[in-house]
């Protein structure tokens, strides 16, 4: 019985010693994927065309040009909305504040048919139409709606030195912005006469990471 007994207890050491021999061997693997971030902005839909009234240059409809900016990043994020409209000496700044007005901005549109020569949007910005509209054939300036802060999501601030929006992002995931530029609305004072030929009056706006 004793050598029996014996022989059990070798056999329940053996597992034993199995077991623990096992355990220890049990590999560790950690598996890891890396994602990138994300920083992207797609035109997002809106009104890009409209006509203009023959009889005094309102438009149509509103112009609603709008962006969707995507980032999966929790650090603010800088963007800068920037318009221009090309003339026979090239692309020129569109946005532009008025000497008058303390409440809203303004975005020249240029005759892609006929373009006129840069001075004429010079003269559009500083002199807001000048003394008769014969200064500034083939360029018609529209107010826009003022951009404005989304609470928590987004801050916007315009910049009088550079005619810009500057716009700072506070969050992450999918932001809508849209532009405005209202229809039924008047051109800016003595933008819009005969001396603005037919053709396609235009301006692109650009919304860009900084």
């Amino acid at each position: 019985m004793k050598k029996q007994t014996l022989f059990l207890l070798s056999i329940l050491g053996l597992f034993i010693s199995n077991s623990i021999s096992y355990s220890a061997q049990t590999p560790i693997t950690k598996l890891s994927a890396t994602n990138g971030e994300i920083k992207s902005i797609v035109a997002n839909g809106g009104q890009l065309s409209a006509n203009i009234d023959v009889n005094d240059g309102k438009l149509s409809n509103a112009l609603t040009p709008g962006f969707l900016i995507v980032t999966n990043s929790n650090s603010q994020k800088s963007l800068q909305l920037t318009a221009t409209c090309n003339t026979q000496d090239g692309p020129v700044n569109a946005f532009f504040f008025p000497l008058f007005s303390l409440e809203y901005h303004y975005i020249a549109l240029t005759n892609s048919n006929v373009l006129p020569p840069s001075h004429c949007v010079d003269c559009v910005k500083k002199f807001n139409g000048a003394l008769n509209s014969d200064n500034n054939p083939n360029v018609i300036a529209y107010r826009m709606t003022n951009l404005e802060d989304i609470p928590n999501v987004m801050d916007v601030r315009y910049d009088n030195n550079f005619n810009r929006w500057d716009i700072t992002l506070l969050k992450r995931g999918a932001t809508a912005l849209n532009v405005e530029i209202p229809g039924g609305e008047l051109p800016l004072t003595n933008t819009y006469s005969t001396c603005d030929e037919g053709g396609n009056y235009q301006a692109t706006i650009t919304l860009s990471f900084i």
